[in-house]
């Protein structure tokens, strides 16, 4: 029997590693697996509670003055190492020692691709990334959640490539998923939508460094007079209040997500112009859900599409309007059929399968 531990300072479902974590905890254990996750935080709805502890995954809880970025280092790794047993400790980037570190984010990722940070995010961003370092070496094995970040961490970290794996993110293909053609056609008829509508969404917190500024400068410039862009899970500040003045723009902040489950459904493209993306799990949710991504070539997740076929990949802003331009004249439900299709390879007990394949060589 395969026994891990995968370290989470925070369980909580609506964050992107702690999902991450979440889900490999599930699949890993549905394949049969002795899994314990060590936490300080336990966010979860009650019923994703009931899953983890249902499957017999123990949950050990630490101190959450442990769990800061300072603390964590030391004392996380200490509790790691003392409840370790057999176990292959898969880390997330803020304990020593990992048998596996999960490289979901690194910071001089961000330093080479971001080109508006503040010298005091670029002072920060190098202080953690020191940091990373430390953990990266003491680590036995790295998982690269995409091949840009393998790339980062072998010409900015120094990191030998033998000591590096890539296997993308998974998605929960039982949470998301599409709706049929009649139930689709039904629900956007509710919401006031006319068939020929083309339904936009883009969906993030971080909406400068995931590119809204760069969708809303290329709305401006396309000739499409029928859409929508429903922009979820921020508040607008001035500057995007500013331009989006003009354009079809629904600034819908925070939502459930059951709701937001039901707009990837609905929409016809899912915009993700980022700057700097290691891996998204938007893009696979909303692929697995029926909606289309178009991205930038630095979203890790780019690497699963094949421009035109699950998807669009698009330089900037520029490629992104002469697309939406041409938008009457592509197949998109074919490609909508195609993105599906791809996003089911990468559930999540298809990535748990491959990472104890990866373990067991």
């Amino acid at each position: 029997m395969h026994k891990f531990l995968i370290i989470s300072r925070t369980l909580d479902i609506t964050l992107s590693a702690p999902k991450c974590n979440y889900n490999l905890a599930l699949a890993l254990a549905k394949l049969g697996a002795d899994v314990k996750i060590l936490t300080s935080t336990i966010a979860l709805p009650k019923e994703e509670l009931e899953q983890l502890l249902n499957l017999g995954i123990k949950v050990v809880r630490a101190p959450k003055i442990f769990a800061s970025r300072a603390s964590a280092p030391l004392f996380y790794t200490l509790i790691a190492r003392s409840i370790k047993d057999d176990r292959v400790v898969i880390g997330n980037g803020y304990t020593l020692w990992d048998d596996i570190t999960w490289v979901h984010f690194t910071k001089l990722g961000a330093l080479k691709h971001i080109p508006f940070l503040s010298n005091k995010e670029r002072s920060k961003l190098l202080m953690e990334a020191k940091i990373e370092k430390i953990i990266f070496k003491t680590s036995k094995k790295l998982w690269a959640v995409s091949n840009l970040v393998k790339k980062i961490l072998v010409e900015d970290y120094g990191i030998p490539e033998d000591k590096i794996f890539v296997l993308h993110n998974g998605v929960d293909i039982d949470k998301y998923h599409p709706l049929n053609d009649e139930e689709r056609t039904k629900i956007r008829e509710k919401m006031g939508l006319k068939e020929n509508t083309l339904v936009m969404i883009f969906v993030g917190g971080d909406v400068h460094r995931k590119g809204l500024i760069r969708i809303l400068h290329a709305l401006k410039k396309n000739a499409i007079n029928n859409y929508v862009l429903y922009a979820i899970g921020f508040i607008p500040d001035r500057k995007i209040l500013s331009l989006s003045q003009g354009l079809n723009v629904k600034f819908l902040g925070k939502i459930s997500e059951n709701d937001l489950i039901l707009y990837y459904q609905i929409s016809d493209l899912n915009l993700l112009l980022s700057y700097f993306d290691p891996f998204s799990l938007v893009m696979l949710e909303d692929m697995a859900s029926g909606s289309i991504p178009i991205v930038t070539p630095t979203v890790g997740a780019s690497e699963i599409i094949v421009n035109g076929d699950n998807g669009f990949i698009v330089k900037n802003e520029t490629e992104l309007t002469e697309l939406l331009n041409n938008i009457n004249y592509v197949d998109l439900n074919n490609i909508r059929k195609n993105a599906i299709a791809t996003a089911r390879k990468y559930s999540w007990d298809n990535i748990a399968k491959q990472l104890i394949n990866i373990i067991e060589k």
